[in-house]
């Protein structure tokens, strides 16, 4: 790969922070190495196809099940993956936009540690850990791109959980410059509940204005709990959610603005929310859960907030840092 692509330049962003920094899901994740056409190296989660998920929810009294698939990916983007099962002549290929997760047969030790510290929520040692990850070889072999846009993705999500803002935004302002798979673009920033984004707010103002349009939605996300940038971040959201450039960024952004919305308005049209979270791409339900869950309980809905709560908890779309048992959503 070339020395100037976007995914480099991110990559030599998040080698300098290994220097200054010190040093979930589960960690039985995805391998550097490409192996042989005709091994099992991946196993890729794939949400139902359209076809069978076409009964209704409340026609059928069985949950339908995620398919999985082991074989060698030989490529993942924003529109398919492709994958050699062993045995088969043929290639499959699949929409991106079913692709939940991936997980490798033997993943290197690096990324091991660094997902068990992204796992455990140790979040400023996770970041430099993925940065490792990311920028040194393994047996002299770089993961491949689909593979290093997802651990980036989620170096950024450290960086945002450690209020670091800036490193956050920088990372997806880079790996926007590519197109990216539904399951890494799950991963963004946003802040999905109601924490305190006190630390992200100066970042967040600062990259408004990015010609990045997944910039500008993680920045909405981070500055619309604040009281002074409210109003401004709502009307990014709609102008976000207007676009048609970007349909996944419109999604999200849809998504946000839900939580903008008066308690008389949610109370009135929640199962509408509910409706559009279930009819999202699996790879981007799982934020938008968490923000439906934590929306209905500051507003007193505990017996549907507690429904999506356990839902995150038993079974969440795609794995995420989702609120812990121990952890009440706030």
């Amino acid at each position: 790969m070339s020395s100037t692509t976007p995914l480099s330049s991110a990559v030599l962003l998040l080698s300098t922070l290994a220097i200054a920094l010190p040093t979930t899901w589960p960690v039985t994740q995805m391998q550097a190495q490409e192996p042989t056409a005709q091994s099992a190296a991946h196993q890729l989660f794939l949400a139902p196809s359209a076809t069978a998920q076409q009964t209704p929810r409340n026609q059928r009294w069985f949950p339908i099940p995620v398919n999985s698939i082991r074989g060698q990916i030989l490529e993942l983007n924003d529109k398919q993956a492709k994958i050699q099962v062993p045995g088969k002549v043929q290639v499959d290929t699949y929409a991106a936009n079913r692709v939940i997760h991936v997980r490798l047969a033997n993943t290197p030790d690096d990324q091991i540690k660094a997902l068990a510290l992204y796992d455990q929520r140790q979040f400023s040692a996770a970041l430099p850990a993925i940065v490792k990850a990311v920028s040194e070889p393994q047996n002299g072999q770089r993961a491949p791109v689909w593979r290093q846009q997802w651990l980036s993705m989620l170096a950024a999500r450290a960086a945002m959980q450690s209020n670091r803002g800036s490193v956050a935004i920088e990372l997806v302002r880079q790996l926007d410059q590519r197109p990216l798979p539904a399951m890494t673009l799950g991963l963004l920033p946003i802040v999905w509940d109601w924490s305190d984004t006190s630390a992200l707010v100066q970042p967040a103002v600062k990259a408004a204005g990015s010609d990045s349009l997944a910039v500008k939605l993680v920045a909405a996300s981070w500055l619309m709990r604040s009281q002074d940038y409210r109003d401004a971040a709502k009307s990014a959201l709609q102008r976000l959610a207007a676009q048609t450039q970007r349909p996944t960024i419109a999604t999200l952004a849809k998504q946000l603005l839900w939580q903008l919305k008066t308690p008389v308005q949610i109370q009135s049209d929640f199962e509408s929310w509910e409706t559009e979270v279930e009819a999202m791409p699996m790879p981007l339900q799982t934020g938008p859960m968490i923000g439906l869950a934590t929306t209905l309980r500051r507003m007193g809905q505990n017996e549907a907030s507690q429904r999506w709560s356990k839902a995150l908890e038993l079974a969440a779309p795609a794995p995420y840092p989702v609120p812990k048992p121990t952890q009440p959503i706030p």
